[in-house]
């Protein structure tokens, strides 16, 4: 059963990157050349420039520690402080470069919080905005607190989201190392310092700015509770130790948490539950771990669904929207829209006299309609359409929201709207580098795999499943994106970058608690891949 899990997995992932490499390609060319014939080589420009500019900074960051201690006096804690900070620099250039206000979704949140520090709520009641989709409120919320004590300016709001971004930045090295070894978890670091798509995003105000820092501490509390400090005793049970049955108490609270901003929880919670009986070797074990991170999630959940309602912000469950999300199962199946966002069937609610019950009902007729209509060969047609929309985008389409007009409330980046496409499709440039590492990773790993790589395709594989049931855009995957770079990091860096001292620096393996000594999980992790 684990190897057939394990496989599927792999394969479903490297499947979809044989699609998304080309289409990605493609997608580079034809959009570039659709907005004007010239830029393609600009974007090339700008695009190459960036790719060699993170080629140094990469040969860099994964040579051997001790021969940029003897030249550069610098310990390896702190290699890895100035990353961060790159990274942190990169994303504040861009904050302040561009000229940024919010935009369509991201408007109306922005909007419902500022006029909520007046006393008016109409959004969050009857037939509001977010009544309709409950489980924004909490981002809402949370601007509002922003706004109630800093001011009502956006920079205020995407200032705190730029503090996320460097506080994922160090959970995602920090996650890398714990299994890796700090050699392979610098090239995980420094390839997500430099992810375009995470550089653009904090202008942005979109939840999944807030969702991924504690999705990355779930997962770091996770491998903790696997994991096995040299403090611990190998063979000591969480049973009976109190600091691994807070890391799983710790997970599952995170990953609550992490739900209330991007509604995906239940996709990571599949994935953090596979790894712990794929990884564990006695059912007792299993079911415990499984018990207590479960119970935690569960009753974080209920707390922060009932604390919006209790206190009379809104009249809904953060669970029960107004609007049924199958509306958006209902957008992913229109073929003529490629699975995205249309008015047709964004009006539905509307059609049903914003009733609930009528609404949920008739859009699975609608659905099982368009099914029957479109058959197994456009139904794929269409499948292939949304992965490639999902995911050939370098930047997730984060500068599509930053250009538009000033007089529709949306923003401009300070210049030429040449330099904000140029920087789009050289995102596209560099990001399909690092789908390639991605794939060689993927393609040469040998099998047994240690519990991190097996968590980032089941995880990469639930997303990119999910993705495809919903209604489709871009934005929609980063919440995953952050994959890549771990999976890039396991391809040969110093050989391909010509920073190797002629042997690579170890990167041990962490133990698994849930094994034992002699069990094959625990030997699997004693292998790199």
């Amino acid at each position: 059963m684990k190897k057939t899990i394990q496989s599927t997995a792999r394969f479903l992932v490297l499947g979809f990157l044989c699609l998304i490499l080309p289409g990605t390609v493609v997608r580079y060319f034809l959009v570039g050349a659709l907005r004007h014939s010239l830029l393609p080589l600009f974007a090339f420009l700008i695009g190459g420039l960036y790719i060699l500019f993170s080629f140094f900074v990469l040969r860099w960051a994964v040579a051997d520690p001790q021969r940029v201690a003897a030249q550069a006096g610098l310990k390896h804690e702190q290699r890895v402080w100035i990353l961060i900070g790159l990274g942190l620099m990169l994303r504040l250039l861009f904050l302040f470069f561009s000229k940024t206000a919010p935009h369509s979704d991201f408007l109306t949140m922005y909007e419902s919080a500022r006029v909520s520090l007046g006393g008016d709520y109409q959004a969050f009641f009857g037939n509001g905005y977010l009544a309709r989709f409950p489980h924004l409120i909490w981002t809402v919320l949370l601007e509002r607190s922003l706004m109630g004590f800093l001011g009502t300016s956006p920079r205020v709001i995407q200032l705190f989201l730029w503090g996320l971004s460097g506080l994922s930045l160090w959970l995602l090295y920090c996650v890398a190392q714990r299994i890796w070894g700090a050699a392979r978890a610098m090239g995980a670091l420094t390839l997500f310092a430099l992810f375009p798509a995470y550089i653009f995003y904090p202008a942005v105000l979109a939840t999944e700015n807030i969702a991924l820092p504690l999705y990355l501490g779930s997962l770091l509390l996770l491998l903790k509770a696997l994991g096995n400090e040299e403090e611990q005793e190998p063979k000591k049970s969480y049973l009976t130790g109190p600091r691994p049955v807070r890391f799983l108490l710790g997970s599952g609270a995170l990953l609550a948490l992490a739900n209330m901003f991007r509604f995906v929880g239940y996709v990571f919670f599949i994935a953090w539950l596979l790894v712990l009986w794929l990884h564990g070797s006695s059912w007792r074990r299993k079911i415990a771990a499984t018990l207590l991170l479960g119970a935690s999630a569960l009753l974080v959940s209920a707390v922060m669904d009932v604390i919006p309602r209790t206190l009379g912000v809104t009249d809904r469950w953060i669970h029960d929207g107004r609007e049924p999300a199958v509306t958006s199962i209902l957008k992913g199946t229109n073929f003529s829209s490629g699975g995205m966002y249309n008015e047709e069937d964004a009006n539905i609610f509307a059609e049903m006299g914003f009733d609930s019950a009528k609404t949920k009902k008739e859009a699975w007729v609608r659905i099982h309609e368009r099914l029957r209509q479109m058959g197994p060969g456009k139904g794929l047609l269409l499948a292939g359409r949304k992965l490639l929309n999902n995911w050939t985008s370098g930047d997730f389409l984060a500068l599509d929201w930053l250009a538009h007009s000033d007089n529709e409330g949306g923003a401009v980046l300070k210049g030429s709207k040449w330099v904000l496409w140029g920087m789009g499709e050289g995102a596209t440039l560099w990001y399909l580098g690092l789908l390639m590492l991605s794939f060689y990773t993927l393609w040469h790993q040998k099998a047994p795999r240690d519990l991190l790589t097996d968590l980032c395709v089941l995880l990469l594989a639930g997303i990119m499943l999910f993705l495809l049931l919903i209604e489709s855009h871009p934005r929609y995957g980063l919440i995953a994106a952050w994959i890549f770079p771990l999976l890039a990091s396991g391809a040969p860096l110093e050989r391909l970058l010509g920073s190797s001292s002629g042997k690579s620096a170890p990167s041990g393996p962490a133990r698994t608690v849930l094994a034992e000594e002699s069990s094959p999980a625990h030997s699997a992790l004693k292998k790199r891949p």
